[in-house]
């Protein structure tokens, strides 16, 4: 079956068409950014550490950006982190777990996206 990559939404995906976005996809490659989850300034330091410790690569992108974060204060950023595809697919089980106990922990996720990150943990559990 083949994988499509959103260039807009960071994420992959079975149809031609992105169901989030509507774009049309291209072929997913190994390196391509897929979308991990966004933390605040406060927050983005265990989300660093643990993909460190992990050995899993990542970037990390300021929302605000350099010009307007010296302005108003570091506190104000949120950090979004996107990982390469082929990373994402060989620790997925760790990056939902993280993303579980990150979550419940600091109840960072409204309730639906709370249900769907556990739905995924149920369904490790299963496997």
């Amino acid at each position: 079956m083949k994988e499509y990559y959103c260039r807009n939404c960071f994420r992959t995906y079975t149809e031609e068409v992105c169901p989030s976005c509507g774009a049309k996809g291209s072929l997913a490659g190994s390196e391509d950014p897929i979308f991990f989850m966004e933390a605040g300034y406060f927050l983005s330091p265990r989300v660093e550490d643990f993909l460190t410790e992990k050995g899993i690569p990542f970037l990390k992108k300021g929302e605000l950006g350099a010009g307007l974060t010296t302005r108003i204060g570091l506190s104000s950023e949120h950090n979004h982190y996107f990982i390469p595809l082929k990373a994402y697919k060989d620790f997925e089980k760790e990056l939902i777990l993280f993303t579980a106990l990150f979550s419940l922990i600091f109840s960072y996720y409204p309730s639906d996206k709370l249900l769907f990150i556990f739905s995924k943990v149920q369904q490790l559990h299963c496997k």
